[in-house]
């Protein structure tokens, strides 16, 4: 007889229930001493002035800047760039066009601090055409507050602003450029519309003096997002050593315990190397660390979900079986359709609520009639109440779910959503740029009978008289089934992206083709609007571009192989 034997049963049930939480505390343990270190490596980072340089036009400088081809008052609003340069003249290679306003965000790169701030910039050439002046004034504000003015020459020079400490109003340094005037064409390439203002190739901060004994503010923000990015460190590496071992070198209890007591002082060792780097990044790269805490929190993430992707599936797969049998599929989509609803609503509903007392006036009595429609449906609701609204759900997911209903539902969608991007599309004297201009150039000069040749260099753009260069693009189906429309109906940007809407028909009727085979007609009819429906297929359709042919072909090609694998897996054929 033992010890253990000669306890109270009580004694033993307490010491088995406040065991998992003993447990439970021992796990989280690790965990908080990492937030806690973190946010002092946080915290001890600021206390470095900020410094680092952005190459403008290089991989990467989109942390810090926005970049728009567009020629609408939109992008100058936002202070958006122009696209990227090869410029072989330019210090760093490379360089981007402003407009008349320009911003830069360094983000989370702190206050309290004086900076010398140097701008590496061009003015116009020397061959500017219907200028009203040689070379614009630029005014250069920091969050705001005019910190200096500089008036660019023609070549490349670098240009020191200082920023005060008090104009630095949060963690964030907003850098506004704005250019006096602008220009359009030069002697040497014309035909160019984009209002330019500077060209600008390097930015830089560095602080303006060193003050060992002065104390600044940390951008808690950041402390944050590093605090975070350290809690998905310890997570992901925990979850990776836990793969890694083989259950049976764990599986005696107190070989178990020894290697848990391993891997955590592995995991807290890693975690704390990544979490100094990133420190140190804070101290002496601020620019570019404060700008890659976001994105390492999102990489990080992604991995940390297929690390976990297994036990993900299964839960998906469970849910899937859960709400695939009975009224709970049906219930699901009629709520996803309402939310949807009302959300599309939401807009017009904000622009009825200033306008709507004018309007009803103005087409009163009509208005009268649509007030009592709306208040009869409403009391239609009330008065079916609990028991009467599941009833006419259930009529509307059948009506949705039968055949006939089904085809009509998608011929009626199709229609008006087909005939609005038409209506666009007729609109727009736009066939995009490079590769979607060259696919239409191409397709232009194949019904001229000059075969696969555009009249410019590719990228560049620079019109010579006479001259043509080869230009297979890829994929070579879509010049070919552009040109029968630029035939039928000329060589205009409407005729070019009429293969889209083709596309865009084919596109609805396998959407709702594959999930009405996989699953029934109200998924495929719901898959096929939410697709449709979305801004990046609407922006495949208005461009001369072969990606939506690629989703239709990718997608048909996936289908037909699910159908075959399908197949065999049963015995059948494919």
């Amino acid at each position: 007889m033992g010890l253990a034997d000669l306890q109270p049963n009580s004694v033993q049930r307490q010491d088995s229930a406040i065991r998992p939480w003993r447990d439970g505390v021992a796990a989280l343990r690790p965990l908080l001493l990492v937030l806690v270190l973190a946010c002092a490596v946080g915290v001890m980072a600021y206390q470095a002035p900020p410094s680092g340089r952005v190459r403008v036009g290089w991989l990467g400088d989109r942390l810090f800047l926005g970049a728009d081809p567009g020629l609408g008052a939109e992008p100058i609003i936002r202070g958006d760039f122009y696209a990227d340069d090869l410029t072989p003249d330019s210090p760093t290679g490379r360089s981007r066009w402003t407009r008349e306003h320009a911003r830069l965000t360094l983000p989370n790169v702190g206050e309290g601090a004086a900076l010398d701030l140097a701008l590496t910039a061009q003015g116009w050439p020397a061959d500017v055409v219907g200028a009203a002046v040689r070379q614009p004034a630029v005014a250069v504000f920091a969050d705001g507050v005019q910190i200096g003015e500089f008036t660019p020459g023609a070549g490349w020079q670098t240009y020191s602003l200082h920023i005060p400490a008090v104009a630095q109003l949060g963690g964030d340094l907003v850098i506004d450029l704005r250019s006096s005037a602008t220009f359009t064409d030069t002697l040497s390439f014309g035909g160019d519309p984009r209002p330019k203002g500077l060209r600008l190739a390097e930015v830089s901060v560095a602080p303006a003096r060193t003050d060992l004994l002065a104390v600044y503010p940390p951008v808690w923000r950041a402390v944050l997002l590093l605090c975070a990015n350290a809690l998905l460190l310890s997570l992901l590496l925990s979850r990776l050593l836990a793969t890694a071992t083989p259950a049976s070198e764990r599986r005696p209890l107190g070989r178990t315990r020894s290697w848990t007591r391993n891997t955590q002082s592995a995991v807290y060792a890693l975690t704390m190397i990544g979490v100094g780097v990133a420190g140190i990044g804070l101290a002496i790269l601020r620019v570019w660390m404060g700008a890659a805490l976001l994105v390492a929190l999102a990489a990080q993430a992604v991995l940390l979900l297929a690390a976990w992707r297994g036990e993900l599936l299964a839960l998906a797969q469970a849910l899937v079986r859960r709400y695939t049998v009975g009224r709970g599929l049906g219930y699901g989509l009629v709520t996803a359709a309402l939310l949807w609803f009302t959300y599309s609503l939401a807009q017009p509903l904000g622009w009825l609520g200033s306008q709507g007392g004018p309007l009803f006036w103005a087409i009163f009595p009509d208005s009268l009639l649509y007030s009592l429609f709306g208040a009869g449906l409403l009391t239609l609701g009330l008065v079916l109440g609990r028991e009467g609204l599941p009833r006419m759900a259930d009529r509307v997911v059948g009506a949705v779910g039968s055949r006939r209903g089904a085809v009509i539902l998608l011929a009626i969608f199709s229609a008006i959503w087909l005939g609005y991007e038409a209506t666009i599309i007729a609109q727009l004297p736009y066939v995009g740029h490079a590769d979607y201009a060259d696919n239409a150039v191409v397709a232009r000069n194949l019904v001229a009978g000059r075969g696969w040749v555009v009249d410019y260099v590719t990228q560049f753009y620079r019109l010579y008289d006479g001259l043509t260069r080869p230009q297979e693009t890829w994929p070579l189906l879509q010049p070919l089934w552009i040109a029968p429309f630029f035939a039928l109906f000329g060589a205009t940007a409407w005729a070019a992206k009429i293969p889209n809407l083709i596309f865009n028909a084919l596109l609805i009727w396998l959407i709702y083709r594959v999930g009405t085979r996989i699953w029934d007609r109200r998924v495929g009819l719901t898959a096929a609007v939410f697709v449709l429906t979305n801004y990046l297929f609407f922006r495949l359709t208005i461009y001369a571009t072969s990606d939506l042919a690629f989703v239709v072909f990718s997608l048909g090609a996936v289908y037909a192989l699910y159908r075959g694998v399908r197949g065999q897996d049963s015995g059948g054929g494919p």
